[in-house]
């Protein structure tokens, strides 16, 4: 999912389908590494790059390719960078048409010093 262009950007380029297409170009990007880890484990995938508000176009997408139920991931940003912010999860899933199941990234694994840490860092 591509945001929708800044002004910046707008006002730089001047030109609304080059930044169209740079969008999509990004966003096919973005997901060529998913897509591959898909195909490599023999599943079959279908993917679709949306401009603009990210939950909105989510639930466009949802609604015109019939899809039965929707798998997101969760940034964390916690709860107050959330309600602040917005979440995306959050409002696909009271917008959504279909069942939507929020998926958190793991927690990183707590690294143990043995004392020889910094040793062999410096080496």
């Amino acid at each position: 999912m591509q945001e929708p262009a800044s002004l910046y950007e707008l006002v730089v380029s001047r030109d609304p389908d080059l930044i169209a297409a740079a969008s999509v170009e990004a966003g096919e990007h973005l997901m060529a590494p998913a897509r591959e880890l898909l195909q490599a484990a023999g599943l079959r995938c279908e993917t679709a790059v949306g401009v603009g508000d990210p939950a909105h176009v989510l639930v466009d997408i949802i609604e015109s390719s019939g899809c039965e139920m929707v798998i997101i991931g969760a940034r964390g940003q916690g709860a107050i960078s959330s309600a602040l912010l917005g979440s995306v999860s959050q409002e696909l899933a009271h917008a959504s048409p279909v069942p939507v199941t929020i998926v958190k990234h793991p927690e990183p694994p707590a690294q143990e010093d043995d004392g020889e840490g910094a040793a062999d860092a410096a080496a």
